[in-house]
C-alpha cells in the first residue's frame, strides 16, 4: 500500500497508509445476543455492610473467573521502536465507542495490542503475533522488553494489559500489516518521529488510551536513559 502524509497537529512527522478508513456509513444498532468476547452481568456485593450493585461488568474469552465472578480480560500491548527511523511504530482505528458515528470522532491511536485468547501460546508469542499481524514485522522473541504489567477499565471489566517495549529495523518488515482482515480489522500504521512524540502525548486532538501515553513517557523517562549510558 502507498503512504502519504496527512495532515495532522506535525504533518511532517506522521505517516498512514492511503486508505479510506475513516468514511463511517449506515450505521445501525442491536441487541447483541451471544457474544464470544463480551458478557455483561451485574454482580452484588457488601462493603461495610452494606450492600452494592454493580453492572456491566464484562467478561471475554480469555477473562479468568473465580466462583462464577469475571476478572476481565487479558491483553498484551506492544511500544514498537523502529531503530532505523529514529521513531514508534503504533496504530490508527476507528472505535465507534469513543464518540459520535463519524469517520473523524471515534478514530484512535494506540499501541499495538490484543487480547490472549490463544492458551497455547505464552504472553510473549502473542505480543509477536499481533505485531506481525498488525504492524507488518517479524520481532524476534528476545526483543520483547517488559514495560509494565497494568490495569485499565478498572470501573466495568477489571482488565490486565502487558506491556513490552521492542526494537525493529527493516530487515524485519515481511508485509504492510494492517491487522487481521478475517476478523473485520482495519488498521493503519503509523510512524512518529520520537523527537516529537510528547507533544504527540499531550496533544487532545488525536484521542488515545492512557496506556499509549505512558508507553511514550515510559521510554523519555527510563529508556532514553538506558540507551545513553549504552
Amino acid at each position: 500500500r502507498s503512504v502519504s502524509v496527512v495532515d495532522l497537529c506535525f504533518d511532517r512527522l506522521i505517516t498512514i497508509p492511503n486508505i479510506v478508513m475513516d468514511k463511517i456509513t449506515d450505521v445501525t444498532t442491536e441487541e447483541m445476543g451471544q457474544s464470544d468476547y463480551i458478557k455483561p452481568f451485574r454482580m452484588r456485593y457488601k462493603q461495610v455492610g452494606i450492600i452494592v450493585p454493580l453492572t456491566a461488568m464484562l467478561q471475554t474469552s480469555s477473562g479468568l473467573t473465580v466462583k462464577g465472578i469475571a476478572l476481565g480480560t487479558k491483553n498484551v500491548a506492544v511500544l514498537i521502536h523502529h531503530v532505523e527511523h529514529d521513531s514508534f511504530i503504533i496504530v490508527r482505528q476507528f472505535r465507534a465507542q469513543n464518540g459520535t458515528i463519524s469517520g473523524d470522532v471515534g478514530v484512535t491511536y494506540e499501541l499495538c495490542a490484543g487480547i490472549l485468547d490463544k492458551p497455547e501460546a505464552s504472553i510473549a508469542e502473542v505480543a509477536k503475533q499481533e505485531v506481525l499481524e498488525e504492524c507488518g514485522y517479524d520481532v524476534p522473541l528476545e526483543n520483547l522488553e517488559l514495560i509494565t504489567i497494568c490495569r485499565s477499565g478498572v470501573g466495568h471489566a477489571g482488565m490486565e494489559q502487558t506491556m513490552f517495549y521492542a526494537q525493529v529495523n527493516e530487515k524485519m518488515k515481511i508485509s504492510e500489516g494492517g491487522g487481521n482482515k478475517a476478523e473485520g480489522e482495519m488498521i493503519d500504521v503509523i510512524e512518529i518521529a520520537i523527537k516529537d512524540s510528547l507533544e504527540f502525548v499531550f496533544d487532545t486532538k488525536k484521542e488515545k488510551p492512557i496506556s499509549c501515553m505512558y508507553a511514550l513517557l515510559w521510554y523519555h523517562s527510563v529508556k532514553a536513559k538506558q540507551l545513553t549510558k549504552s
